[in-house]
């Protein structure tokens, strides 16, 4: 079952939070349903790579709607 339409504009960080597991695994955590979405990388990342990944996707979830941030990182809702 997909998103409304009203529920893809609302702001991202209303429903979602960036959740690191493991030191390395990246995960964008439903705070309505409990549910954790894998944001899998296509290579390894150094450590400053991956805090620069993490704080633009932070900044993503705080900035966009839901809609915006599930088209810009290839996810289905």
């Amino acid at each position: 079952m997909g998103l409304s339409e009203s529920e893809l504009a609302q702001p991202a960080s209303s429903r979602f939070r960036i959740e690191i597991i493991g030191g390395d695994a990246v995960f964008l955590a439903d705070r309505r349903l409990g549910h954790k979405i894998y944001l899998g990388l296509e290579r390894s990342l150094t450590r400053p790579e991956f805090r620069r990944y993490v704080a633009s996707l932070q900044d993503d979830v705080k900035k966009l709607s839901i809609g915006e941030l599930f088209a810009k990182y290839n996810l289905s809702g």
